[in-house]
């Protein structure tokens, strides 16, 4: 066996073992195409909880070089909905306890709680629009998530009729 075939045989024993989230399904999807593989997916079907949590805080800011009242000091009363989604079921048959991704979540609002969102690290440059903060929750959140588990959307609402999502399309984190 030459080298090159040899690489090539062993690209394709750690191709296939591969943790199965979706990113890792479409890279695999990907490599196993460029190099003419019979995909070792192809007949497995793709299955996906979601778990859906809610939190809420209080808080001020304004909108920088904003050409309207939202440049001005007011507040909200915002309401934040994180959805998780995973595989797998633990033994117990739940992807994770609502209790651990309510605490995740609430971790992840807690310093938006009764403050000046202007004033916060996260927002000394950027504007802390609602888009933004779904972002900045979104991925607090996602970093503090256990193994098989992800945050697929923050939905932020300021107001009853409004609302921003962040969500990652690839069913991972951002990069």
């Amino acid at each position: 066996m030459s080298n090159n075939a040899a690489l090539l045989s062993q690209a394709r024993i750690c191709v296939s073992a591969w943790p199965s989230t979706p990113v890792d399904f479409r890279r695999r999807a990907l490599i196993e195409s460029l190099f003419g593989w019979e995909p070792v997916s192809a007949n497995r079907p793709f299955h996906m909880y979601e778990l859906i949590v809610e939190s809420e805080f209080s808080a001020a800011h304004r909108l920088r070089e904003y050409n309207g009242a939202c440049e001005n000091l007011h507040g909200h009363n915002w309401l934040v909905e994180m959805t998780v989604a995973g595989e797998g079921l633990n033994d117990l048959g739940m992807l994770v306890d609502f209790r651990d991704i309510k605490a995740i979540l609430n971790d992840a609002v807690r310093k938006f709680d009764h403050v000046y969102i202007n004033e916060l690290p996260a927002f000394q440059e950027q504007n802390p629009t609602t888009e933004n903060l779904a972002r900045v929750i979104h991925e607090d959140a996602d970093r503090r998530m256990p193994e098989g588990v992800h945050v697929r959307s923050v939905t932020v609402w300021e107001s009853p009729r409004c609302r921003a999502r962040y969500s990652v399309s690839d069913g991972g984190s951002p990069s």
